[in-house]
């Protein structure tokens, strides 16, 4: 298993700065807050958040995550909607997992947790799509995976964003030099192999249930053009 890392960062009006890095070895535990082993909250103080907001593990097939936060904490697993969490929460085998613990403060406090290990992929999100194997759609063109990560680059950025909105589709035509009914072809292709993976689709394409069912099934992974330049700078 790969090298397990905790990253502190802080985002503060769009600007994303690294407070803290330390490495962590398997079943070793490490606590968040304002008096904890990695600080939250205190630059610029943010009483809303507690001296132990969170205890992080690191388990051996992934980590395990237990809130003491008043607030709670949100679990943004790479790819993936996030949602609260108020008590104790195991994640397997996920590379990149992000808690941001919620405070009353401009500044937005996120852990961001890597090297837990490989995605254990769901090839199928309904039982009935599929019966072999076989069946499965073969993996992203590389104009569709381009059109993916360019339409729902906000959902796909790490740290990640809080309140992400997918790029118009005529920007990224512009960006790439062609059609906006172009780009709707590419983003349709994908869409359809969401579809057969078993994660049935609305009609828009721009939703980004399509993103989640490729990311869930394997068909799309993390690439550091989503890391912010700032974490990138700092290795």
């Amino acid at each position: 298993m790969a090298q397990r890392l905790i990253r502190m960062v802080e985002r503060t009006a769009g600007v994303v700065r690294l407070r803290d890095s330390i490495p962590l070895a398997c079943r070793e535990s490490l606590t968040v807050g304002r008096s904890g082993d990695i600080l939250a909250g205190v630059g610029p103080a943010d009483a809303w958040v507690s001296r132990r907001a969170l205890v992080i593990t690191a388990a051996h097939r992934g980590w395990r995550l237990r809130p003491e936060h008043r607030h709670g904490v949100e679990l943004h697993i790479w790819g993936m909607p996030p949602r609260r969490i108020r008590h104790l929460e195991r994640v397997f085998f996920e590379p990149r997992v992000a808690v941001r613990i919620v405070g009353g403060a401009d500044t937005e406090c996120w852990a961001l947790l890597e090297g837990g290990g490989k995605r254990d992929v769901d090839f199928v999100g309904c039982v009935d799509a599929y019966t072999e194997i076989g069946d499965l759609p073969p993996p992203l063109t590389p104009r569709e995976e381009a059109a993916l990560r360019e339409v729902f680059r906000e959902f796909l950025a790490w740290p990640p964003e809080l309140r992400p909105v997918p790029v118009p589709l005529k920007q990224v035509a512009r960006r790439f030099g062609i059609s906006t009914s172009a780009v709707r072809v590419r983003l349709d292709g994908a869409r359809h192999k969401a579809e057969i993976l078993g994660f049935p689709q609305p009609p828009s394409v721009i939703r980004p249930d399509v993103l989640h069912g490729l990311v869930q099934a394997g068909y799309l992974e993390f690439s550091e053009q989503h890391l912010d330049l700032s974490l990138r700078l700092s290795g």
